[in-house]
């Protein structure tokens, strides 16, 4: 069942750091959307390691 929960967080991560440049992209500076794909990449980091 974990398996299940983590796999389906990873998929829903990956579709968000896919499509967090072009949601945001002049709403708000450049900067801010290099700050959400690293939080993405550091969850990437966090979640390999569960």
């Amino acid at each position: 069942m974990a398996t299940k929960h983590l796999q389906a967080y990873e998929d829903a991560r990956k579709v968000g750091f896919r499509s967090v440049a072009v949601d945001l992209r002049g709403l708000v500076p450049h900067e801010a959307i290099e700050d959400d794909l690293d939080v993405y990449r550091a969850e990437q980091t966090r979640l390999r390691a569960l």
